[in-house]
């Protein structure tokens, strides 16, 4: 399982400025997907976002830059989470659980040595994490993997985008709440966490080339390739795929739905694996009777 998963929040991977093999590879020029949902007075263009990014990388066309030009609102996942203040503090309460086993005693025995490995690796005091429950720590796990590979998330589309709206003083707002993001979380089972967590330890070999295949496929707007990656991240594992992708997508197709009532034109910028497959947001919107158009 890649570190996609467990990062499946605001965690999303970012590239090293010096993975030299990632930018041999990247299409030239980038042309990330986007969709566009149209009526006669309301206009709601939907982009399939990756969380970080290299800084020289070149990825905007003329056709994004239209679409952000003539956009009054921007939605993304949740407006809170550049508010640090904000969102810890609920994110470290909702997580806390007294008199927890010991991390490596939650998962499988075969599984220890890569728990106690990763977090040798990743340089991860194991008994700090005890009072957290397990999907906290999978989060932490690949957080710091990030950092263990060089990979930077300080940097990326949310917020160049985000940015972009605050600089003309346009609203942003989220599609959901951070109780509602974090809580898909927090809702899963023990075994489903516990599913994450070991997956999460299990990659550090082979995370840079999982990320260097999954940015090529945003890059290229390859939503093939994309459906593919996230299909390998949720195999078999129905509760994670009800829980992470279909229950929110269904949320968030309501909402944009009701917005499709009101006129004016709107970015919706989310994480890109909502947006491709038989769960993705457009699916849950034709059943709606919307229907979205990819105009890049």
């Amino acid at each position: 399982m890649r570190i996609l998963t467990a990062a499946l929040t605001a965690l999303f991977l970012a590239l090293s400025p010096s993975a030299a093999l990632a930018k041999e590879k990247m299409p030239k020029p980038a042309k990330p997907a986007m969709w566009v949902l149209k009526d006669k007075d309301t206009t709601i263009y939907m982009f399939g976002t990756i969380h970080a990014l290299p800084k020289d990388m070149v990825w905007r066309t003329a056709k994004f830059d239209a679409a952000i030009a003539a956009s009054q609102e921007l939605v993304v996942e949740v407006a809170e989470l550049d508010d640090p203040a904000k969102i810890v503090p609920f994110y470290l309460k909702l997580a806390t659980t007294p008199g927890l086993p010991s991390i490596v005693d939650r998962v499988s025995p075969e599984k220890r040595k890569n728990v106690e490995r990763a977090a040798q690796l990743l340089k991860i005091d194991l008994a700090q994490l005890q009072p957290y429950e397990s999907w906290l720590a999978a989060n932490f796990f690949a957080e710091k993997m990030l950092t263990y590979i060089d990979i930077p998330t300080d940097y990326g589309v949310d917020r160049q985008i985000v940015a972009a709206f605050k600089q003309r003083k346009l609203t942003v707002s989220g599609i959901e709440t951070a109780e509602e993001q974090l809580g898909a979380f927090d809702t899963l089972s023990e075994k489903a966490q516990i599913f994450l967590l070991e997956g999460v330890t299990d990659e550090l070999d082979n995370a840079r080339a999982e990320y260097e295949e999954l940015l090529h496929n945003w890059a290229a707007g390859d939503v093939k390739a994309l459906k593919s990656n996230t299909e390998k991240e949720f195999d078999g594992q129905a509760e994670l795929v009800n829980k992470l992708l279909i229950q929110r997508n269904q949320r968030w197709a309501e909402r944009l739905a009701a917005r499709m009532q009101k006129p004016g034109a709107v970015f919706l910028a989310v994480g890109s694996g909502h947006l491709v497959g038989k769960d993705s947001v457009q699916t849950m919107l034709k059943a709606r009777g919307i229907k979205a158009k990819r105009v890049q």
